[in-house]
């Protein structure tokens, strides 16, 4: 279990400071996955979504783990 930190970039930059704990990496990865997903509906509710926008995820030491970008976190069907 460790502890992973989901920082958000969307225009404004919102670190976390609480974090959550995770079984691992690939945990972590899909808890940004969701919350991009989450972050993405609001802006779409909004009338606009850029796609740029991302989350950085941290672990306990401070070091980069992964980024999910929003346009990673969805599949654009034209």
């Amino acid at each position: 279990m460790g502890r992973y930190f989901f920082h958000l970039f969307n225009g404004l930059d919102v670190p976390d400071l609480e974090g959550r704990d995770l079984p691992d990496d690939d945990a972590a990865r899909e808890a940004a996955i969701a919350e991009a997903r989450e972050m993405i509906a609001e802006s779409v509710r909004k009338g606009s979504l850029n796609l740029s926008h991302r989350i950085d995820v941290e672990n306990r030491f401070g070091q980069p783990v992964l980024t999910i970008r929003y346009g990673d976190a969805i599949k654009l069907i034209p």
